[in-house]
């Protein structure tokens, strides 16, 4: 039977006709950049990411593409894992590698190993087939990039920052990352620059590794984060904590948290994971995936349009928290609020990507 090859022709996605067989074609073809003869490796720890890899390994075959799939389940352990999958990786011979599995290995030897065999790695984390089709398949690529550069610009270019939400949350930092007071700061070791981290979502050709697409990361001048987060959508890792009924409320001084909640519900499983772990921020992310929600997927969640993602501690005890419908406002002008952007620079780009039902 012949090979079925990549339709070239551009690709009019909408909500009410967007297939899975259509978000397959978008991930492989224009995502993991894979054509005939390439080969890919994906690596799962769900049953529900079983069913999408299978669906997805079907896909590529029928066009050449040869996929090989890892149910990571086998070992007990999350080093155990990242020892296969490094074996595997090393062993193989993959042109691409997809993440679609509840834990990620970005900070282990996985990733590197990816890389240095010149494999080209997409996390999308843990995703069912209605997941992958909102975040993938419905979003137009070209504006959610357009919106990234946007943030990357504004964000990089922002001076004072204040986080706030009506459930309580109220965080001010600064950004300074290029002014010639905070260079020499940072040569002295007196204080850290800020960084801001390019949105992901985009591989290139050869060894090159991304996130789902939808978010952008940065990181204030640590000793200027001061006050209160109210994380209220959902926690990562422990798995014991996952969506929240109530929140979990962190009190942050010069960059570190001090406390937190109230030493009940999830709050002690946090305390006590963390305990004796550092627990310096160690990022905020903006959330802007159309398709995303807030789930128990944390690769999806913390895309979540309009969200605030605040992530801390070191590896392997680092943890992430959303921030619901925050407020946030750089030098004075309102950046979002309430799970819209309002920002005069990027109101339009904010509305042409959002779908009619979002």
């Amino acid at each position: 039977m012949p090979l079925a090859t990549f339709d070239k022709r551009p690709r009019e996605m909408s909500p009410s006709s967007t297939s899975f067989e259509d978000s397959c074609q978008l991930f492989l073809q224009d995502m993991l950049l894979l054509n005939q003869g390439d080969t890919l490796l994906i690596y799962i720890d769900r049953a529900d990411d079983e069913v999408v890899a299978r669906d997805i390994q079907a896909h590529a075959e029928t066009a050449g593409i040869a996929t090989d799939i890892v149910q990571l389940r086998q070992w007990s352990s999350a080093t155990d894992r990242a020892d296969a999958l490094c074996e595997k990786i090393t062993a193989g011979d993959f042109t691409a590698v997809c993440e679609l599995s509840d834990q990620y290995f970005y900070l282990t030897p996985v990733w590197g190993q990816a890389m240095r065999k010149g494999c080209r790695l997409f996390s999308i984390g843990s995703m069912d087939k209605a997941s992958f089709i909102r975040c993938i398949g419905e979003v137009d690529r070209e504006k959610l990039a357009a919106l990234g550069e946007a943030l990357h610009q504004l964000i990089e270019g922002a001076r004072h920052v204040q986080l706030e939400t009506d459930a309580g949350t109220s965080i001010h930092f600064r950004m300074n990352t290029n002014s010639l007071a905070g260079r020499i700061m940072t040569k002295l070791r007196l204080s850290a620059m800020s960084q801001v981290w390019s949105p992901t979502g985009t591989l290139r050709q050869g060894g090159s590794a991304t996130f789902l697409g939808g978010q952008l990361s940065f990181l204030p001048m640590p000793h200027t984060i001061k006050g209160t987060a109210v994380i209220d959508g959902v926690v990562y890792p422990p798995t014991e904590i996952g969506c929240l009924d109530e929140p979990i409320v962190l009190e942050i001084d010069r960059g570190h948290v001090t406390s937190i909640g109230d030493k009940s519900g999830k709050s002690t499983i946090l305390d006590e994971w963390l305990s004796g772990q550092e627990r310096a921020i160690e990022h905020f992310c903006i959330g802007f995936n159309p398709g995303a929600q807030i789930c128990d997927n944390m690769v999806e969640a913390e895309r979540a349009f309009g969200h605030i993602n605040i992530g801390l501690g070191k590896y392997p005890y680092h943890t992430d928290g959303v921030i619901r419908a925050p407020k946030l406002t750089i030098d004075g002008v309102v950046l979002m609020d309430k799970n819209c952007f309002v920002h005069p620079k990027i109101v339009g780009l904010a509305k042409a990507l959002q779908r009619d039902d979002s």
